[in-house]
């Protein structure tokens, strides 16, 4: 079977890998977007939402997805993919700390967590006066490791087409639909954010919501994990650090902007005690769906047109458990989970 995936985010190129490794023929459209999410993501993975001290939904199932194929593209092409690095939750006060101990202790929860640590225990360059919390199976993805890998990996397996525009992606573009199935059996739209700008995905109610990171030159904050305070500190190795994000929703714009660099800034003098440099600022919109799960399926009326998209912050955690599940999906029509089917917005279509 032919398959066309249209864009190369963690979405499409999650989904071509599987796709062909279930023995599907596959070509991957990719416009090669420098501010896409994928691009400008940490990838961290990680076990608990820290908002809400809950575990990350489907994460006792994707995570050790995500890392065995992390893994397995890694031993194929000899990169480095994964980093596993253990977050280091930070508590703002006495009572996020007993809320994080109380919420430890729930059967839910088993695994999730690790050590409490008081101030004392933690690096004298990072600001902890309430002390945090050690999150297992954690780590993070390189976005630009990540691509040049699964490429390579995906070598005489995938065509590649590169383009300055996704294919269908503007509405004039979409009346061409019926050449391109002339070409291919399926065509799956794993568009990210401009899904809302093809007229056969826009009654999806997507919510687009723009992030910013910046990469900083730290000296003399020698930690082995990732900060987590509001916003993370990766570490990148020779004092080189990335921070973020933020999420704006009324600005969809890739401009990078001087308030979101003051809001990471003014963040990062609260996590950490020595001075930082600036050395980049990258902005990407992330794919989000209003109910923060993401969408699979077929276009309504049309069993040769299926959509895989919506992953928004998790990217890298969620993309190789979700794009296994769609594989097998519109290969051989296996049930989805329920939270993630596009038939649950099928009132929305008109």
């Amino acid at each position: 079977m032919k398959f066309l995936v249209v864009g190369g985010g963690f979405a499409g190129r999650m989904l071509a890998w599987f796709l062909c490794k279930k023995g599907a023929e596959v070509t991957l459209s990719d416009r090669k977007d420098p501010y896409s999410a994928t691009r400008v993501s940490a990838g961290i993975i990680k076990p608990v939402t820290g908002r809400r001290i809950v575990k990350t939904a489907n994460g006792n199932e994707a995570i050790p997805i995500a890392f065995s194929t992390y893994r397995e593209l890694a031993e194929l092409t000899g990169m480095e993919i994964l980093r596993n690095k253990p977050v280091l939750h930070l508590f703002n006060s006495p009572g996020n700390r007993n809320d994080w101990m109380a919420r430890s202790s729930d059967p839910d929860m088993e695994g999730a967590t690790g050590a409490f640590l008081n101030s004392n225990q933690i690096s004298p360059a990072v600001s902890a006066p309430f002390g945090g919390v050690v999150l297992n199976d954690s780590g993070y993805v390189n976005p630009a490791s990540f691509e040049k890998a699964i490429d390579q990996a995906l070598k005489g397996k995938c065509e590649f087409l590169m383009s300055q525009g996704h294919h269908l992606s503007e509405q004039h573009e979409v009346d061409d639909i019926d050449s391109k199935l002339q070409l291919f059996d399926r065509i799956i739209l794993c568009q990210g954010p401009l899904a809302v700008r093809n007229k056969l995905t826009s009654w999806i109610p997507f919510k687009p919501v723009k992030g910013e990171i910046l990469d900083i030159e730290v000296e003399g904050l020698n930690i082995d994990y990732i900060l987590s305070s509001g916003i993370y500190v990766v570490p990148y190795g020779d004092n080189l650090f990335r921070a973020g994000a933020t999420y704006v929703w009324d600005d969809l714009s890739n401009t990078p902007t001087e308030q979101a660099a003051k809001e990471l800034a003014g963040s990062l003098s609260h996590m950490i005690i020595p001075p930082f440099k600036i050395l980049g600022q990258k902005a990407g919109i992330r794919p989000a769906i209003a109910d923060r799960r993401p969408v699979i399926g077929w276009l309504p009326g049309n069993a040769r047109i299926g959509i895989f998209n919506g992953l928004g912050t998790k990217g890298a955690m969620l993309g190789p458990y979700f794009a296994n599940q769609a594989a097998e999906y519109f290969l051989s029509g296996k049930s989805l989970d329920a939270d993630v089917d596009l038939i649950r917005y099928s009132k929305l279509y008109r």
